[in-house]
This record gives structure tokens, sequence and C-alpha cells, in this order.
């Protein structure tokens, strides 16, 4: 899981941890934090656990993003003069947006058809 959601299975902390002053606190060592200030609320092997979900899950989320092979397909330059343009990746086909030219093209097609449907197949010119 993700580390900051960890809290959310264990009840005593989740309720704790509402309160807490940080947004993304893993309540682990963070000055001021809510939970750690009242520890004695919760069950010492119920917070040893938590504590331990939260750093494996921190070690998995370190290797994932240190492991990580994604390669981009292509590239594209955008912006900038005089050199300075950034290399962005191309998203794949299925991701783009359609231009505002091919869109204009396709509402004008469909008008043009209905015209047709709407007057029978006869030439609307006559």
């Amino acid at each position: 899981p993700d580390p900051t959601h960890v809290s959310w299975q264990f009840s005593e902390i989740c309720s704790l941890a509402k309160l807490c002053k940080f947004s993304n606190c893993l309540h682990l060592v963070e000055q001021g934090c809510n939970v750690l200030a009242h520890l004695e609320q919760i069950s010492s092997s119920r917070y040893h656990s938590y504590s331990t979900i939260v750093r494996e899950a921190q070690a998995e989320e370190k290797r994932r993003r240190e492991t990580s092979q994604k390669i981009e397909s292509s590239l594209k330059y955008v912006g900038g003069n005089k050199g300075k343009s950034k290399a962005v990746p191309r998203l794949a086909e299925r991701y783009r947006e359609a231009s505002r030219k091919v869109e204009k093209q396709k509402l004008g097609q469909m008008t043009t058809e209905s015209a047709e449907e709407l007057s029978g197949g006869e030439d609307i010119g006559k």
C-alpha cells in the first residue's frame, strides 16, 4: 500500500491521525504529530506493526522508483525559442485529443449526413 494510507487500517491510529496537524504525516518521527503525542492510547504491538508496515511500504515504493524501466517511445519538442525547447513525451494515439480542425470536419460531415436524411436523399440545392 501507499505509506500514507497504512493508518487507515489501524482504527486507533486513524482516529488520532484525523487530528494531526500535518496532512501527509506518516506518524513515525514527525515532531508535533498528534499520534506520537498520544502513543499511550495505542497498544505498543499495534504501533510496532503499523510502523513496520509503513517502513516496508516506503522501501517498496523506493525500490519501484529506482528500478523503473519505463522508456518513452517518442518525444515531442515544444515551446522555447533560440534552442530552449523542452522534450516532452508524446502521448499514445488513443490518449490524444483530436485537433479542432478534425472536430470541425467531423461536425461538418454529420450535418451534411443529417441534412441528406431529412431530404430523403434529394439534392438540397434544387
